[in-house]
């Protein structure tokens, strides 16, 4: 029998082999085009998701404030996810007292009015587990609603649903494992949970809150160097400023300048008559009358001056481009006069005045705090001599402190070796020599050298 003769069954049979075959390759070939096809789909969304987090890393790098940078993100993540609004929570507050608070920074997409629930928002303070964004705190994890309406612990539902809102989550800002903000999302529409999308705002959560650090470690570094009181540079601060004006004086002897150390008169009255709350009002306000003084070129033509608060009544000033003793007593004295002006404290009107002590930087002096304590001594002299005036300094005021320090030390010697005798010295009347009364000697036995 040829190929052309065969069995009508076998070719049949024949066929449907060749069939079901040929059947499972267009499976095959269908599964491994799926796969493909989601091989894509998932290679694509890996790579928004990854774009998506490098934008919001580059955000939490930028220059800006914390404000700024979280408005910029907040638009950013509401329209790379197409939900419509979006605010951030601020967890503020020491202990028992901590709570999320409103920040009124919020995006929310032009075509829906949201001023009702953003002025409801701006009322609420949650503690951990209140609301969306306690329990975001509370959990330390995102946490999201499908239906507003459909949960007992959402404050502000009714204003939500009145607003258009029906869908809401939220995923908390990490420094490592604290919760230190939330941000919370907001969709007209009822949304399924979508894990996806919370893990990779998660992670988004996480890098924003390297903004939040970073604005902490600059606050910090702020408060260090600033007077809480004033706000104007320390101490540590201004010595700083001066050491860095005498390296470069070293290098360039044209660039002279001079220290005013600057003590207000009388401020104890202040305190003692008025209490300390007055008191610190009036240091306040003597700052800021200096400080704008100093942003007017008053005292510099380019007013470079640097203030400062050492603590107390006590003020510095670094004045650059002085190089003669004129120019700084000019200096101090343009300071009095500003200071003659009263000041309204709490309903009376103060006046006061300050004694100034001058330092000039010369090739003698060392370093920064050196020409400081020459100011500082300067000043005392200016006070033992009336107060209201300046006082230049020069070497016999180290030498007389000197000497002062070291009768100070030699008095305290001697009251503990008990070389202080009493001795009283009859007191006699000159008409009659009789004694009429006697009069305390105290005698310092000192050794013969």
């Amino acid at each position: 029998m040829t190929d052309d003769h065969r069995d009508p069954a076998a070719l049949a049979d024949e066929n449907r082999v060749l069939a079901r075959r040929l059947e499972r390759e267009r499976q095959i070939r269908r599964k491994a085009e799926e796969i493909a096809e989601q091989g894509l789909r998932d290679l694509y969304q890996k790579q928004q998701e990854l774009e998506f987090l490098s934008q919001i890393a580059i955000m939490a790098n930028q220059g800006g404030s914390v404000q700024e940078v979280l408005a910029s993100a907040l638009e950013y993540m509401c329209r790379f996810t197409g939900w419509s609004a979006a605010h951030a929570f601020i967890l503020a507050g020491e202990g028992d007292a901590r709570r999320m608070w409103p920040s009124n920074i919020w995006y929310c997409d032009p075509a829906h009015d949201l001023s009702d629930f953003q002025a409801a928002t701006a009322r609420m303070v949650f503690a951990a587990a209140e609301g969306l964004p306690g329990t975001v705190w509370g959990r330390g994890e995102p946490v999201w609603v499908e239906e507003i309406m459909s949960t007992s612990n959402f404050p502000r539902g009714e204003v939500a649903l009145r607003s258009g809102l029906r869908a809401a989550f939220s995923t908390p800002l990490l420094i490592g494992s604290e919760v230190v903000a939330a941000l919370e999302f907001f969709s007209p529409n009822p949304m399924p949970k979508d894990p996806a999308l919370l893990t990779m705002l998660h992670q988004a959560g996480t890098q924003l809150g390297r903004l939040i650090e970073r604005d902490r470690a600059t606050s910090r570094l702020h408060d260090s160097l600033h007077d809480p009181l004033t706000g104007l540079p320390n101490r540590t601060h201004f010595l700083r400023e001066v050491d860095q004006a005498c390296r470069e004086y070293a290098l360039d002897n044209d660039k002279g300048f001079c220290v005013l150390f600057v003590d207000l008169d009388r401020f104890k009255i202040v305190n003692d008559s008025l209490g300390h709350a007055a008191g610190d009002v009036l240091i306040t306000q003597v700052g800021a009358r200096l400080r704008e003084s100093i942003q007017r070129g008053e005292f510099t033509g380019d007013g470079t001056a640097l203030l400062a608060r050492m603590g107390g009544d006590e003020f510095t000033i670094l004045v650059p481009g002085v190089r003669s003793p004129q120019d700084a007593v000019a200096a101090a004295d343009s300071l009095q006069a500003l200071l003659r002006n009263p000041f309204q404290i709490e309903g009376h009107e103060v006046v006061t005045s300050a004694s100034i002590g001058i330092a000039m930087r010369s090739s003698e002096t060392g370093s920064a705090d050196e020409l400081v304590r020459h100011a500082d001594m300067a000043m005392y002299q200016a006070k033992a001599r009336g107060k209201a005036r300046c006082e230049l300094y020069d070497a016999t005021m180290q030498a007389s402190a000197t000497r002062r320090l070291d009768l100070l030390s030699d008095l305290q010697a001697a009251v503990r070796d008990q070389k202080f005798e009493l001795h009283y010295q009859p007191i006699v009347s000159v008409a009659d020599g009789g004694i009429v009364g006697a009069e305390a000697l105290v005698r310092w036995r000192t050794s013969p050298d």
